[in-house]
């Protein structure tokens, strides 16, 4: 008579190869976040960027019809950007006379809700000039 043996297979992880796969996880994740983190702020500084250009199209506009600009979103026919949380906006805008007054010079400035610590609030004028927060080590063109 001839005996079979029949093994019985462990079925399941062991707690190294369960370790060893978080381990993997948790690496993937320091690496990915950060980068995703600085993709979510820059999509958010488009937005902001995009908001500054449409509320100096609008300004040029009024100025074209009144022969002088408005620090008013109201007047402007807009609503109002700054502390208005019921839009998913990421930047309070404001407008500003510049230098000149607000009769012949404005400049919009766009603070972002949540911080950017690269470039800080984003600036524009009546003359097309861009900028940004002072004290940051960021160049004009990585911010615009």
């Amino acid at each position: 008579m001839m005996l079979i043996r029949v093994r019985n297979k462990q079925r399941g992880f062991t707690l190294i190869e369960l370790m060893v796969v978080v381990t993997i996880i948790a690496i993937l994740a320091a690496v990915g976040y950060p980068s995703y983190q600085a993709q979510v702020l820059k999509g958010n500084r488009t937005e902001g960027k995009t908001a500054v250009l449409k509320t100096a199209q609008i300004l040029e506009r009024y100025f074209t019809a009144n022969n002088a600009y408005t620090t008013s979103f109201t007047t402007l026919g807009m609503p109002s950007f700054s502390g208005d949380t019921s839009t998913a906006s990421k930047y309070d805008l404001q407008i500003n006379a510049g230098a000149a007054g607000i009769g012949t010079s404005f400049t919009i400035v766009a603070t972002p809700r949540q911080g950017d610590p690269q470039c800080g609030q984003l600036t524009y004028n009546q003359a097309g000039q861009k900028g940004m927060q002072a004290n940051t080590d960021s160049v004009v063109s990585n911010c615009w």
